[in-house]
């Protein structure tokens, strides 16, 4: 069995050794985060979140993904210390790797996240609450669900 937990935003950031920057955007401070999950062998692929989701087959072999995070606050400190309240957290286990992405209760706007997986996965699950899915390029099994209640 293999376990990899990610359990918060800035967890995933230090893991992956590329410090994450915060920007503004209109009125929205934004991060950036990228990560990986995986394990071995994978062949299935479940992914929970809230707002906007893409899953992209590709022919890498693993998982990665890319989640946007947007927060309302007065300044930057404000912000980073709302970043914090996310939750990234992957794990892989008997073939399974599972993705979820949580925000706080009070984030109005879900994070947006894009994933690559591997284009030969046996089957895909994606299930986001208050936003769109969309997926491509894989060859397995999909099955996607739109959901408007949280989580």
């Amino acid at each position: 069995m293999q376990y990899v937990y990610i359990s918060m935003v800035v967890a995933a950031v230090a893991a992956l050794n590329a410090p994450a920057q915060i920007t503004r955007e209109g009125r929205y401070w934004v991060e950036t985060v990228n990560g990986y999950a995986g394990g071995s062998p994978m062949e299935r692929l479940r992914v929970d979140t809230v707002g906007n989701v893409v899953v992209t087959g590709d022919n890498s072999g693993k998982v990665t993904y890319r989640v946007k995070l947007r927060v309302r606050a007065s300044d930057e400190r404000e912000a980073e210390a709302r970043f914090h309240e996310f939750e990234v957290r992957s794990m892989a286990q008997n073939g399974l790797v599972r993705l979820t992405v949580r925000p706080p209760q009070n984030i109005p706007e879900g994070p947006e996240l894009t994933v690559s997986a591997p284009r030969s996965l046996l089957q895909v699950w994606v299930e986001s609450r208050g936003g769109n899915v969309e997926a491509k390029d894989l060859d397995g099994d999909l099955e996607a669900r739109r959901r408007r209640d949280g989580l």
